[in-house]
């Protein structure tokens, strides 16, 4: 894919005084096209866009030495390239752009164990699904609480041998009660379990309900005074 020429033009004319070395960083004119090339050309297949990591593609250190060796004035500045990592349409992707010509060099899927980190809008993406469930708030008013008083805060789910093929979140919750401390008053038993690809909330339990439930089918099997005594809540 390759961006019009005279926006690639304008770019190049706007960045080209400032760099000084092929090592320097990218500049935040140069993040913000590469950022643009890849969504253009992976719109169609995913408007869900992350971007986990945009660093500048060293060019092999040789080239470097021969052009700091070189009359600079005359010689042509190292081919300009940014490496990004993205997650499209459900796969980690690695990507090489060539910002001299505005164009994707290298587009490759990677087939390798594990998915890129959350990155922070994930997170926050997470913490709004669950505040807005209909199915959480309702387990917030029934304990009797005022949701504007409500923290989530998402975690990573652990892994347990398991294939990963979602990138899912566990979001636990807090109680501020008028106070700044969100850490001294966690709401027991309600978790919910977010895809921050999908954006969608998958599931979400209630602890104690779940639990009286079952207590409820023991007792009708007439196995309710075992459990009491396996817990601890009753003596012989």
């Amino acid at each position: 894919m390759i961006l019009p020429l005279s926006l690639v033009s304008a770019f190049f004319l706007f960045i080209s005084p400032s760099l000084c070395h092929p090592l320097d960083p990218l500049t935040p004119q140069e993040i913000h096209t590469v950022k643009l090339i890849i969504q253009i050309s992976h719109s169609a297949s995913s408007p869900n866009i992350t971007f986990h990591y945009v660093d500048v593609d060293e060019p092999e250190k040789h080239h470097v030495l021969k052009w700091l060796s070189s009359n600079r004035h005359r010689t042509p500045f190292l081919p300009r390239r940014a490496k990004a990592v993205v997650r499209v349409g459900g796969e980690t992707r690695e990507l090489i752009v060539d910002l001299i010509t505005g164009s994707i060099v290298s587009d490759q899927v990677y087939k390798g164990y594990g998915c890129p980190p959350f990155t922070f809008d994930e997170f926050f993406k997470a913490i709004r699904l669950s505040l807005k469930h209909p199915s959480f708030q309702n387990l917030i008013l029934r304990r009797g609480l005022d949701l504007s008083e409500v923290t989530c805060l998402p975690l990573t789910v652990g892994w347990f041998g398991e294939a990963a093929k979602r990138r899912v979140v566990k979001v636990t919750c807090f109680y501020r009660n008028g106070t700044s401390n969100i850490w001294a008053r966690p709401i027991q038993g309600i978790t919910l379990l977010v895809d921050v690809e999908e954006n969608r909330v998958l599931s979400y339990s209630d602890r104690p309900r779940d639990l009286c439930l079952k207590l409820k089918a023991l007792i009708s099997k007439g196995r309710g005074l075992a459990l009491f005594l396996a817990m601890g809540t009753a003596t012989r």
